[in-house]
């Protein structure tokens, strides 16, 4: 006969995972996280309970409006030329002007393109041309593996004079903060490109903002700052112009506010854009580049009053 016969196993075990049922019902509730262990992006588990990587459990977002101020472009390398290329073609030639969008995710994109290219036809701009090339799922662009896009362009003759780079989304769950490693791959991609078509001007959006639902809250993802901090610096690293994205939205935690308009701007899951969302930000994408317009031709009008 079995020392231990099987219904005797199985009637254990049931034991055991009834006195551990027991115990997670009586446990106390974990301590919130707050301050500097806040930003620790590691995954914890506490009662039984998973936590998400890079949250800030314990921090509400505040109900504040809608952050209507576009600040507009920052050259971060201090080249406040860096759009002249785009803007001089924009501005001074009869010809088709070119803009590539790209980023990760093509249902957003093709959102957000259509409404800047809505707004450009509404300021009787209809010769600028804006093509969304996003790709499901990107963390950036991938141009050296013999990309399909610059190759369909090249066959066609199309050379883009403005290239939108706007990606960050997929990192945001990557479990740390230190993005070096995807500042370097975003300026190589950025140089890549620029070799393929030498005077390219180029935009780079920073990530748009991500809050994760907890119970009855919502947290902001602690990774986004820095991923927005290390797309700023691959800006500074390739001479390109900046648009602050997340300061345009309102800040951390903001897409609560945008979830919660009449009309909502961003879809339940707090990180993609509703078909509105994507009008504001294709909208605000054409207040940056008008914007630049208006700095341009002011400055042109400086340097031949003073010839």
């Amino acid at each position: 006969m079995d020392r231990y016969p099987p219904y005797r196993i199985l009637l254990t075990l049931l034991i055991l995972i009834a006195l551990i049922s027991i115990f997670k019902h009586f446990a106390p509730a974990p301590e919130r996280i707050t301050g500097k262990e806040a930003h620790d992006s590691s995954i914890r588990f506490s009662a039984g309970r998973m936590r998400s990587p890079g949250v800030l459990p314990g921090r509400k977002v505040p109900a504040r409006p809608i952050d209507q101020n576009n600040r507009g472009p920052e050259y971060p390398s201090g080249d406040s030329l860096a759009l002249n290329g785009f803007l001089t073609r924009l501005l001074h030639s009869g010809d088709t002007v070119t803009i590539f969008h790209f980023g990760d995710s093509q249902l957003e994109g093709d959102r957000i393109t259509r409404h800047l290219r809505q707004c450009f036809v509404n300021e009787g701009l209809t010769r600028v041309k804006v093509y969304n090339f996003s790709k499901r799922g990107a963390q950036s662009p991938q141009f050296e593996d013999s990309d399909t896009v610059l190759k369909w362009a090249g066959r066609n003759g199309i050379h883009p004079d403005l290239a939108i780079l706007q990606y960050g989304l997929n990192l945001v769950r990557s479990g740390t903060n230190d993005f070096k490693f995807y500042q370097r791959r975003l300026a190589n991609q950025v140089k890549i490109l620029r070799k393929t078509y030498p005077g390219l001007s180029v935009l780079i959006i920073g990530v748009s903002d991500m809050s994760l639902r907890m119970a009855d809250e919502v947290v902001p993802y602690a990774t986004v700052p820095h991923i927005r901090d290390a797309q700023r610096r691959a800006a500074a690293d390739t001479g390109s112009a900046f648009w602050d994205l997340l300061v345009f939205m309102g800040g951390p935690g903001s897409g609560k506010v945008w979830f919660s308009q009449d009309e909502p701007l961003i879809r339940p899951d707090l990180c993609h854009f509703s078909e509105a969302g994507g009008r504001k930000v294709g909208e605000g994408i054409y207040q940056v580049i008008k914007s630049e317009m208006i700095r341009y031709g002011q400055s042109r009008a400086v340097v031949q009053s003073n010839r």
